[in-house]
């Protein structure tokens, strides 16, 4: 589906509300999976990735949960990678403001 996505955090640390009310969103196709090559999809963790003509638009996040759904608006949270090292892991708790693109046919439904 196609969404603008404000990141709420960053390097896991929570965002000041001033400072995501001056964040520009980030439009893409939101996708949601369990689907990874050669692993048990019965016990694989959901994978959240925003995405733009097959390109990542944003680090994706592993064990993704949608934790709130409101009038068009939902909250996908989930461990974010940004890179890694056997001495230091950067991973990060990463939670995603993101707003359901309507056009007008969607409205009419």
């Amino acid at each position: 589906m196609l969404v603008d996505v404000i990141p709420l955090r960053h390097r896991g640390q929570r965002l000041p509300a001033a400072t995501l009310r001056m964040r520009t969103p980030i439009r893409g196709q939101l996708w949601i999976t369990r689907f990874r090559p050669a692993v048990d999809k019965d016990t694989t963790p959901l994978l959240a990735a925003l995405l733009r003509d097959r390109e990542s638009l944003l680090p994706p996040l592993d064990w993704a949960e949608v934790r709130t759904v409101r009038s068009w608006q939902l909250i996908v949270t989930g461990i974010e990678d940004l890179g890694f090292s056997e001495k230091a892991p950067q991973l990060f708790r990463q939670s995603w403001w993101c707003r359901v693109v309507l056009d007008d046919e969607t409205l009419r439904r």
